[in-house]
């Protein structure tokens, strides 16, 4: 989807890339995760409540690939973040 604002062309994603979860069982000592305290991304998972806010806000995307930072089955809203999703037909 592109859009025209003030002479801008704004391109608008159909694809993404999405972490849902930066925690992980494991304790590689060379994981860039582990290093300075999880760096920028944080420590945590997202709650179903933030990805259907997400979804409902950017109606353009059509596809969403769960990135790997952390193990996504830690995830406890895994299962509801995939159903909204199937149910979004993304």
């Amino acid at each position: 989807m592109t859009l025209l604002k003030e002479n801008l062309i704004v391109h608008k994603p159909k694809s993404i890339r999405l972490d849902v979860s930066t925690l992980c069982q494991l304790n590689c000592v060379d994981c860039y995760m582990r290093k300075n305290n999880f760096g920028k991304l944080g420590k945590g998972y997202l709650s179903f409540s933030k990805f259907k806010n997400f979804i409902d806000s950017n109606d353009f995307i059509e596809s969403i690939e769960i990135s790997n930072s952390g193990e996504i089955l830690l995830n406890p809203d895994l299962d509801l973040i995939l159903k909204y999703a199937c149910e979004k037909n993304i």
